[in-house]
């Protein structure tokens, strides 16, 4: 290992012998020479500023004079790797530690990722991105670009609506579709300076574009349909209207409309389709030119169709008139006007509403309150009848306004309540009469048992039965006289006092006390029936006269 100088100048010695030139050279390397550069090696001696003057004078002392060699100089030779490794750096040459510039490279390196995806996704699309149904999830706007493409080049459109019923092929409308604007639309729809956040996000993008097409060629197209319409339409009554049951309006017939097309409404129409690549489009009312006395009739048949009725008797609803039994009522003039056909009114309303509203007469199925269930005969004069003219003029009336409404029907008899399916029209108050036990009960509202008793009813001949079916009690007369019909002599065929009078079918057959009778109830009536009235004892006769009321209906009944 190399000395240290001891001073920082060399002494002169006499004794010291000079140097030849080639010695000096040999022996005094200069400094440049031994000290590596720092391509040879990494870490070099250091020299004090002094030290480096020192030998600098040293080097000039050998080249230009020799110096005597002395016992005491110092002998500068190269150090070589290992003994420069051993040497110590000055606290001054040591390398200094930058440490605050690595959070500002982490910083430039999460700014080159930001900067690269905020690029990636200017062309891609982000994860969790869905368009129209298809997951496009970092995929490439090119290839949203190259299936819209796809879609253009095979795509075909069915068109429908206002008489029309075609398709469409894009190879015979010239259809061109800007696929590339499709794509970029789509990319512009998500924000890439935000992807950080953005990936973690679903999307759906809902991008658009334009199409172009031969506007010519597709009017060539639907004036070969609408020739075809002039022709079929020759025999349309009404100027073409007629009446669509599945939208329960009029409106013009198919063949009528695709005569009055619009063909700069179609293509709204069309170009609304095509823009999106619509596989179905269904023309609106744009594309029908407008006729002034034809939308005022259909304004006006349509008005009465959507006036439809609610027929009620007794607050409940009896029949619905609908809009399809209105349009075929409604009739159309030779000037387009619109009226009602009051004659076919009049009509349905003896033949179809009467029928099915009316009781009166009609069998009925109920059960008793104490539980058993009771079919009567179709007969008798209780029940509902309405009044069929004023039925009609009321039908007549309600209708044209427009807006469905209630319509009382007026009648000639009502019963307690309305029921459509043939059940106990008379309420909770009404008299049983049972043919098979004898017996009768009046019960009120509620079910409760207000008065019974045993009977005699007529003799089941044929000829004296008592009248199954619902009746009413008609009267209340005291002290009646009973007469039966003349017999050949032109006397009454019977003459007889009773005390009450209760009339169920008019004055014919009633309810009255039978002096006559010692016994109730039973056989009886099998052998010694009555004449067809409802016998009872004196006092049972005198309660019912008493509590009971013109009205009250009487179901007779086995």
């Amino acid at each position: 290992m190399a000395k240290h100088f001891a001073n920082s100048s060399i002494p002169s010695t006499s004794n010291s012998q000079p140097l030849s030139e080639e010695e000096t050279t040999e022996k005094t390397p200069s400094l440049k020479d031994s000290i590596p550069s720092l391509g040879d090696t990494d870490m070099y001696v250091a020299l004090s500023e002094e030290q480096l003057q020192s030998n600098q004078d040293i080097e000039e002392t050998s080249t230009s004079e020799p110096l005597e060699q002395a016992d005491d100089v110092t002998v500068i030779t190269p150090l070589d790797s290992s003994e420069l490794g051993a040497h110590e750096l000055t606290l001054e040459d040591k390398p200094k530690h930058h440490w605050w510039k690595i959070p500002a490279v982490i910083v430039g390196l999460l700014a080159l990722v930001y900067v690269g995806g905020a690029i990636f996704f200017n062309f891609y699309f982000m994860p969790q991105t869905s368009i129209y149904g298809s997951d496009y999830s970092l995929k490439p706007a090119s290839d949203l670009q190259k299936a819209k493409d796809s879609e253009a080049s095979n795509y075909s459109v069915h068109i429908s609506g206002n008489g029309l019923d075609l398709t469409l092929k894009s190879s015979e409308i010239g259809l061109v579709y800007n696929s590339e604007a499709y794509a970029r639309d789509a990319i512009n729809q998500q924000n890439p300076w935000m992807w950080p956040v953005e990936i973690t996000r679903s999307r759906t993008l809902n991008p658009h574009a334009t199409a172009a097409y031969d506007q010519n060629k597709v009017d060539t197209i639907l004036n070969q349909q609408i020739e075809q319409a002039k022709e079929a339409s020759a025999s349309l009554a009404n100027g073409g209207i007629t009446y669509d049951s599945t939208t329960k309006k009029f409106r013009l017939a198919d063949t009528a409309l695709i005569m009055r097309l619009s063909l700069e409404g179609v293509h709204k129409d069309l170009q609304g389709a095509f823009d999106k690549l619509n596989d179905t489009v269904v023309l609106g009312e744009e594309s029908v030119l407008s006729a002034e006395e034809l939308n005022a009739a259909i304004a006006a048949a349509n008005a009465y169709v959507a006036s439809t009725l609610d027929l009620t008797l007794g607050d409940a609803s009896a029949y619905a008139v609908d809009a399809d039994l209105i349009a075929s009522w409604i009739t159309f003039g030779e000037d387009l006007a619109v009226s009602l056909n009051t004659n076919a009114i009049n009509d349905w309303v003896e033949h179809t509403l009467a029928p099915a509203v009316n009781t009166r007469g009609t069998a009925r199925t109920y059960k008793r309150w104490d539980g058993k269930e009771i079919t009567t005969k179709a007969a008798g004069a209780y029940g509902w009848v309405i009044n069929e003219a004023d039925s009609a003029s009321a039908i007549i009336s309600a209708l044209g306004n427009g807006q469905p409404s209630k319509v009382e029907l007026p009648t000639e008899h009502q019963a307690k309540t309305f029921t459509k399916d043939g059940g106990p029209d008379w309420g909770g108050r009404y008299i049983d009469v049972d043919l098979s036990t004898q017996h009768a009960i009046l019960y009120d509202e509620n079910g409760s048992i207000l008065w019974e008793a045993d009977i005699v009813t007529g003799l089941p001949d044929g000829r004296h039965n008592t009248p199954e079916g619902v009746w009413f009690i008609t009267s209340h007369i005291r002290n009646a006289r009973l007469l039966g019909p003349n017999d050949e002599n032109g006397k009454p065929g019977w003459d007889a006092h009773v005390d009450f009078w209760l009339g169920v079918k008019g004055q014919e057959v009633g309810f009255h006390n039978a002096p006559w009778r010692g016994a109730f109830g039973g056989d009886i009536y099998r052998y010694g029936g009555s004449h067809g009235c409802i016998n009872l004892s004196y006092s049972d006769a005198e309660k019912l006269f008493n509590i009971s009321n013109d009205g009250d209906p009487v179901i007779i009944h086995y």
